[in-house]
């Protein structure tokens, strides 16, 4: 009686956990690939005083400090973002240099998916050519808030630019679970066998 009893404990422990882990959200889970236009501007001060705001004035890629994003569409998309294809990207336009403003930033949503922009690195800056990187958190209903990988290109003589994000979701969660109830189940049946061999 009393090991049936330690094994209906064991066994509703071990449930108990995989139930607890299915019914959490998953993380976010793809790759997404905007292209649209922007302009590229840099902060110029208009009266070399430092106390006076400064104003933003158009730019080559070369001089470009601040990103103004005119329109923009999802192009390509895989696993839990691949609803958004095809539909349109609100963008938050944003300075990359000489640092992140403002930051955070919610860069873009579309469809049930928003980016919060956490970093930037300037991978490429020249006369032909504007390449940014970093780091940044997708979130969306239904699920957890997943960290990315987000880069952004642009060419000379082009507003068009392309965009990309990509995360990857790690082991999910009912396996964690089973493994951890696994192992306890197997301290359970040690212990046991230990109990056994003294009496």
């Amino acid at each position: 009686m009393k090991k049936t009893l330690v094994k209906g404990i064991a066994l509703a422990f071990v449930g108990s956990l995989l139930v607890a882990g299915s019914a959490s959200a998953t993380q976010i889970s793809g790759e997404i690939v905007f292209g649209g236009t922007w302009n590229p501007y840099e902060w110029a001060d208009d009266d070399n005083d430092s106390t006076t705001p400064e104003t933003l004035v158009s730019s080559t890629l070369g001089d470009a400090e601040y990103i103004d994003f005119r329109t923009a569409r999802v192009f390509d998309a895989t696993g839990d973002l691949l609803s958004a294809i095809g539909n349109a990207v609100t963008y938050t336009d944003f300075t990359f240099s000489p640092s992140l403003d403002p930051n955070p930033v919610t860069l873009w949503s579309v469809d049930i998916f928003t980016f919060i922009m956490n970093d930037v690195n300037i991978l490429v800056q020249n006369t032909n050519t504007l390449s940014l990187a970093g780091t940044g958190i997708i979130s969306a209903s239904g699920f957890e808030n997943t960290l990315a990988d987000w880069n952004f290109t642009s060419q000379e003589g082009q507003t068009l630019f392309s965009w990309s994000a990509s995360s990857s979701a790690p082991v999910p969660e009912p396996a964690t679970m089973l493994l951890m109830g696994t192992g306890l189940a197997g301290l359970a049946g040690a212990a046991r066998r230990r109990k056994s061999k003294k009496a």
